[in-house]
C-alpha cells in the first residue's frame, strides 16, 4: 500500500511539472479571454471556433486530473467547470502570462480539491 501512495505522488508530480517545462501553447491571457468572449457569441464562425477550443482545454485538463488532484460532485455541469475557471482567471490577472494549464489547474483544484481520509 506504501508504495501505490509514492507511485501515485510520482505520477502526478510529473503530470504538473512536464508541462511547465515546455512553452505553453496558450497564456491564461488567451484562454480567459476565449471564456469571457464565449458568454457573447455570435454567428461568427471563428468566434465559435475559439469558444469551442477553450472550453475543450478546460475539459482536458478536467480530464487529466479527475480523482487525483480534482473531485467535484457528479452533477457539476461542464457550464459549471468553464464558468469556474473563467472566475478564477478573472480574479488573477497578475498571472495571465503564465501557462492556461497551470492556472486551469490551480481554478479546478481550488474550487473542487480531493478530500482524502
Amino acid at each position: 500500500m506504501r508504495g501505490m501512495k509514492w507511485k501515485r505522488l510520482v505520477v502526478l508530480a510529473f503530470g504538473v511539472f512536464s508541462g511547465q517545462a515546455i512553452a505553453s501553447f496558450l497564456s491564461a491571457q488567451e484562454l480567459y479571454a476565449a471564456l469571457k468572449e464565449s458568454e457573447s457569441i455570435s454567428a461568427d464562425e471563428s468566434k465559435i471556433f475559439d469558444s469551442g477550443e477553450a472550453y475543450g482545454y478546460v475539459f482536458a485538463i478536467y480530464d487529466t486530473y479527475a480523482g487525483l488532484a480534482i473531485c467535484m460532485p457528479a452533477d457539476t455541469t461542464g457550464r459549471q467547470v468553464t464558468k469556474v475557471t473563467q472566475n478564477y482567471l478573472g480574479q488573477h490577472p497578475e498571472a495571465w502570462n503564465l501557462p492556461a494549464s497551470v492556472e486551469v489547474t490551480k481554478a479546478l483544484t481550488t474550487a473542487w480539491p480531493c478530500v482524502r481520509k
